[in-house]
């Protein structure tokens, strides 16, 4: 039995979801095995329906809540989503996932340890039959592109950054390092921030092979995505976290990006440089120990 019993929130933004979002809490429900669970839905904005008809079905499930946004995007979607809920574990979950009976314990039982911060599952193709697996994921160079990363042990072990279709946290701690980054845009980069957050702060990052998701992993989106967005936020990352040598390489690498000025100058008006000097003041590890532990190509 773990230690961790009580109240567990799942917070799931959605954006456009339809029938994913239906599947994803009804499998929650199912095969979610914890007397003080709730189900958070943040819908950001949807125009297809999605809210409507997760009412009609869940309205009066009262393990089941829904806040309505209006494109805030994911990190904001999430943050608002655990401010609301009201466990003493918080699981953000993508709008697109078959969870399978018991994923929940194992997943949670990690964070019994105080060192370790963050959890998360391993994640697999549901239209794929079940393969291939992401057990965490580390940049494959100055892009900041990710690359998936095998499974090497049968129990929890460290990996450098969880993509965000599942991330397990203590709310305690959420709540004294910072909810997801508000200065990042409509998508990207926000669920890995929060990694290496928990990392420079002087804790441990986990994945579960014994804890699996099935992931939707879609060919295009119900929503739109501007490159100009994942690149702000890559940009946004790097300020945050890396070293002004690092900084450069990242910034170098999209100079010739279009819009590249325009993103510049955003980033620069945002509160990026303070926030910077907030994070680089409390931190007990640097980006240097970071890549030097996980042998990281940026």
């Amino acid at each position: 039995m773990t230690g961790n019993a009580g109240t567990v929130s799942i917070v799931i933004p959605a954006l456009n979801e339809g029938e994913n979002l239906l599947d994803t809490v009804h499998f929650v429900l199912q095969n979610s095995a914890h007397p003080g669970l709730e189900i958070v839905v943040v819908d950001d904005g949807s125009t297809d329906g999605t809210g409507e008809r997760f009412s009609s079905v869940f309205g009066n499930n009262d393990r089941v809540d829904m806040i309505r946004t209006q494109g805030v995007g994911p990190a904001r979607a999430r943050s608002l989503g655990a401010a609301h809920a009201s466990g003493k574990i918080l699981i953000f979950l993508d709008a697109h996932c078959y969870v399978p009976p018991r994923w929940m314990d194992a997943l949670i039982q990690p964070l019994d340890d105080p060192r370790v911060g963050m959890v998360g599952s391993a994640v697999a193709a549901m239209r794929q039959g079940g393969d291939p697996r992401c057990l965490g994921v580390i940049w494959q160079n100055v892009s900041l592109n990710v690359e998936w990363l095998g499974q090497t042990k049968d129990t929890a072990y460290p990996v450098p950054l969880l993509g965000g279709a599942c991330q397990a946290v203590r709310r305690a701690d959420l709540e004294q390092l910072g909810y997801y980054d508000d200065g990042m845009t409509h998508y990207g980069h926000e669920d890995l921030e929060l990694c290496l957050r928990y990392w420079l702060m002087g804790y441990e990052v986990l994945v579960q092979p014994q804890s699996v998701v099935y992931h939707v992993f879609r060919e295009s989106h119900p929503y739109e995505i501007l490159s100009e967005h994942i690149i702000y936020n890559r940009l946004r990352f790097a300020m945050l976290h890396l070293s002004s040598e690092r900084v450069d390489r990242v910034v170098n690498y999209y100079s010739n990006t279009p819009g590249f000025g325009e993103t510049m100058d955003g980033l620069h008006r945002s509160d990026v440089m303070s926030r910077r000097n907030e994070l680089q003041a409390v931190r007990c590890r640097d980006d240097d120990w970071f890549c030097r532990r996980f042998d990281c190509p940026i």
